[in-house]
């Protein structure tokens, strides 16, 4: 009989990306008849655990992408994309290598700084088209010099994901920032916050919007009403605090994974989408409108708000 240690092949996360770790189990074994020389058993072995590890790759690659593709709701452009579901942003920078210095390592350098660059400027150009508020386009507010000012020095912190290298010189990077932990907070207006929510039972744990009967333009912090047009949530119903934490409003692709996102909560009250009024003014069924007055709306003020969208 042959004994082939089979490669055992783990899929895990490193941050956002998916990556595959390959290792061998010595007290697992795979038990073919075999009367071959030792040489054919072992080259046997390798053909073996190559086919295997060709076949789960080729599943798990494409997959993958189509997992990915399906679950997130990311919105593109040019260099840049913002995952909606993780409230992220991201983009990828190129350089070309300075021909005029005198080692390579000094033109990577260069070409690194560059590419950077190049890519901070496709997440600006990202954030100019983004709807922060029902009121408030991106470009009417980053068109202020203070606040494009405040917004470059949260971007100048971003990580750098990755970086790949040509045989020239130049480098392509990719940059990630997460909307929550500043970058939020910094592009959206102080504004007059009204406190609402306090006493009464504590019912629900978060606010799900149910928009999949339209497609909808995904907003950092909509304005929610009930029908007659009075508002359930908005930028003025949430503490700073929240949004600084938050990022704003996650948008997800299925109401099983509404149901189950952290900020929906246990007991999360479930309302439908009708219809908008204006861009980021949106209109929802107002079945549980009753029950939500009685109630402590403390999950408002702490911006715990999903929005299940179609893929």
């Amino acid at each position: 009989m042959l004994r082939c240690a089979p490669v055992i092949v783990n899929a895990a996360y490193k941050g956002n990306r998916r990556v595959m770790m390959f290792e061998p189990r010595k007290k697992a074994f795979l038990l073919i008849p075999s009367r071959g020389a030792g040489w054919f058993r072992q080259l046997l072995c390798a053909f073996l655990r190559v086919g295997l590890i060709g076949v789960f790759l080729s599943q798990t690659v494409y997959a993958s992408a189509s997992e990915v593709e399906r679950v997130h709701f990311v919105q593109e452009k040019d260099h840049a994309k913002v995952n909606w579901t993780l409230g992220r942003l991201e983009a990828t920078g190129s350089a070309s290598p300075r021909t005029d210095l005198p080692d390579m390592a000094k033109i990577r350098k260069a070409a690194e700084q560059a590419a950077r660059s190049d890519a901070l400027a496709h997440m600006m150009g990202a954030l100019m088209d983004l709807q922060l508020t029902a009121k408030l386009l991106g470009r009417r507010h980053l068109v202020k010099p203070e606040v494009r000012l405040r917004v470059e020095r949260m971007l100048k912190q971003c990580d750098t994901e990755s970086t790949r290298y040509y045989a020239g010189g130049g480098v392509d990077v990719v940059v990630g920032c997460m909307f929550a932990g500043g970058l939020a907070a910094t592009l959206l207006p102080t504004v007059s916050r009204a406190v609402s929510g306090k006493g009464g039972k504590k019912t629900y744990t978060g606010l799900i919007v149910d928009a999949t009967s339209a497609r909808i333009r995904p907003v950092l912090v909509p304005t929610i009403q009930w029908r007659d047009g009075e508002d359930i949530w908005g930028p003025e119903l949430v503490s700073a605090e929240a949004i600084r934490l938050r990022g704003g409003v996650r948008y997800v692709t299925s109401m099983d994974r509404a149901l189950a996102h952290e900020a929906a909560g246990a007991q999360p009250l479930v309302v439908h989408y009708t219809r908008k009024t204006k861009a980021g003014h949106w209109l929802v069924t107002s079945k549980h409108r009753a029950s939500l007055a009685t109630t402590d709306q403390s999950f408002l003020r702490n911006g715990r708000i999903v929005v299940v969208v179609l893929p």
